[in-house]
């Protein structure tokens, strides 16, 4: 009667504490990874997010929001302080140029799209079943309201 209790609970099976590592798939086998796993994403993600939010300065995480008006005037001043104009006008085409991992988007051999309503969206009327449409049309003539 107490082995059918301990059977209908399921716990992972119990590693040997001292099993043998003389292989490499027993060392794979018998060796738990799993904290030095979460230790290391967690790293991972501190890397990707730039760093522990603790050990970071606060201007470096909050920013003020400015208005256009001040925002431009900031502009005008890091303009002719920090940058000559060419260098200033080719960054900011550079900015304006679309990014290269979307070009094979794009419709480059001057050839017209075969489908031509493959890139169209269609309206809420269009996408709706003829025959649920035709109902709730009888129902509005009804006076029912849904």
């Amino acid at each position: 009667m107490a082995s059918s209790s301990s059977s209908s609970t399921t716990l992972p099976p119990k590693r040997n504490k001292r099993a043998s590592k003389k292989g490499k798939k027993s060392w794979r086998k018998n060796t738990d990874l799993d904290d030095v796993e979460d230790f290391l994403e967690d790293k991972r993600l501190e890397e990707r997010l730039g760093g522990a939010f603790k050990d970071r300065q606060d201007r470096d995480l909050f920013v003020v929001d400015k208005g256009e008006e001040e925002q431009q005037e900031g502009d005008k001043k890091e303009e002719e302080d920090s940058q000559p104009p060419e260098r200033l006008r080719r960054r900011r085409e550079l900015e304006n140029r679309p990014l290269k991992c979307f070009g094979h988007l794009e419709i480059t051999g001057g050839v017209a799209d075969p489908k031509k309503g493959r890139n169209r969206r269609k309206t809420k009327a269009e996408r709706e079943n003829p025959t649920v449409a035709a109902k709730n049309e009888l129902l509005k003539k009804q006076g029912v309201v849904k």
